[in-house]
């Protein structure tokens, strides 16, 4: 069941009558309650009946007498089921006991489907907001307000990505607005409060800057931009984070690491940070870059959640992959090649292959590189070792691993071999180089020859 059924906008919603009276009185004569549960409270052991009607309204009678109250506009229900097996639940720091599982479900669905309207509604509300004040929040003025507020922030929190973490959590966590908006995570909130629980000197330090900075600026753009109390909080967070999107996205574009994406679509954000380690623009060492990066490309690629930390996890995650990959392209190449030069024949194990070994490899590799590819030789060969088809294109390939150079003979044998297969086109493949004559004789015929060279750039389809 729709909670907020009937209700289609923010005016609709405001509407409702704030009186608490009142809404007992609407509550009762309007809707049928949804759950009526025990609450067991551990501190001084008064028991009771708590009704929750659909509208998110509560109505508790403890010992006889009735006490009125109400969820307050865009709050959510904080509630863990924290013993499954069990029929109690965790509800607003208190203990709901239920005579049976289904009743204790059946509430959940309920407070689930609650907050799911919350969340609509909050999202409705910066949608409607946004419109109305978007002309404000990005002038020149309160640019201008927001970045003498950020000037006098310590320096700790705008280059370190946990402490900046920390500040944002800060500065959205006593709005729900807010924190929808930028899209902080249950878990992010109970990690951040903990770690600010365990760490007291930084807890007072967060504590004195929202106090003696934020609080105060806060102030002044109600005053100032006569914003209701509602969206006092958004406005200012919002005023901060467009400066801070803008100053980082500055910095990193006047880096000396800065490269223009190619692709400023969302599937274009992988590939961006590719771009980005290819060139060594990026790594996890340095936070103060990561944190510009990370700016950067929640506004390039609209990027969401806007959570700066998740971002950079996000980040973070795709430089671990990339460097793992690079770690097993590398591994390959010494296997396969060793660590000397390519021009230095030696023991490397693709020499050490048998011939059949190089022509399972060469299938392979065709294979990997999205040809259909198989070897010849249950039939006998004929001069072709390997078939590959791709795109209508058949290829005949001569697969030749030898301690020395190739000369004319295999040149000669895939000649004949193409006729014999009816390809289209012949290449003759090779773990070392080629002599003179050989290579004349391919370009006199349209042989593709691949030395070694070749061979070896063609090895980084193998890690695919």
């Amino acid at each position: 069941m729709n909670v907020f059924a009937g209700i289609n906008s923010i005016d609709d919603y405001e509407a409702i009558p704030n009186d608490y009276k009142v809404i007992c009185d609407y509550v009762e004569n309007t809707y049928e309650t949804t759950q009526s549960v025990y609450l067991d409270d551990g501190f001084d052991g008064a028991k009771g009946i708590l009704k929750y009607n659909y509208k998110g309204y509560s109505i508790q009678i403890v010992d006889g007498r009735r006490m009125d109250g109400y969820f307050d506009k865009f709050r959510y229900v904080e509630f863990k089921d924290e013993s499954p097996r069990e029929n109690y639940l965790i509800f607003d720091n208190d203990k709901l006991v239920f005579s049976n599982y289904e009743d204790k479900n059946n509430f959940i669905i309920f407070l689930t489907e609650y907050n799911e309207g919350v969340k609509k509604f909050i999202e409705l509300g910066i949608e409607e907001f946004s419109a109305n004040y978007e002309t404000q929040l990005n002038s020149a003025e309160l640019k201008h307000y927001a970045s003498n507020l950020i000037g006098m922030l310590p320096q700790k929190f705008l280059t370190n990505v946990m402490l900046h973490d920390l500040l944002i959590y800060y500065l959205t966590i006593w709005d729900n607005i807010s924190k929808t908006y930028i899209g902080f995570s249950n878990e992010d909130v109970d990690r951040n409060a903990k770690f600010l629980r365990d760490n007291k000197e930084l807890y007072d330090s967060m504590k004195a800057v929202n106090s003696s900075l934020i609080s105060k600026y806060k102030t002044l753009l109600q005053k100032k931009y006569e914003i209701s109390d509602i969206y006092s909080q958004f406005f200012a967070f919002r005023s901060i984070d467009n400066v801070f999107a803008l100053v980082y996205c500055n910095s990193w574009e006047n880096s000396k690491n800065y490269i223009s994406p190619l692709d400023q679509t969302i599937d274009g954000f992988t590939n961006y940070i590719y771009q980005c380690l290819n060139n060594n623009a990026i790594s996890l060492e340095d936070e103060a870059s990561l944190l510009m990066f990370a700016y950067y490309c929640r506004e390039k690629f609209n990027l969401s959640p806007r959570n700066i930390r998740t971002i950079v996890f996000d980040i973070a995650h795709i430089i671990k992959d990339y460097n793992t990959k690079m770690k097993d392209k590398q591994f390959t190449e010494k296997i396969l090649f060793g660590n000397t030069s390519l021009n230095t024949r030696s023991n490397y194990s693709i020499d050490l292959m048998t011939g059949s070994e190089f022509e399972e490899f060469i299938a392979k590799l065709f294979i990997k590189m999205g040809y259909s590819a198989y070897t010849t030789k249950t039939s006998g060969d004929q001069g072709i070792d390997v078939i590959a088809e791709k795109n209508g294109i058949k290829y005949g390939i001569q697969a030749k691993c030898y301690s020395g150079s190739v000369g004319n003979s295999a040149v000669q044998e895939a000649v004949a071999g193409k006729l014999f297969y009816g390809c289209d086109k012949v290449i003759v493949i090779t773990n070392n180089t080629y002599t003179k004559s050989a290579v004349e004789l391919a370009a006199a015929n349209g042989v593709i020859l691949w030395d070694r060279t070749i061979l070896k750039e063609k090895l980084v389809y193998i890690n695919q």
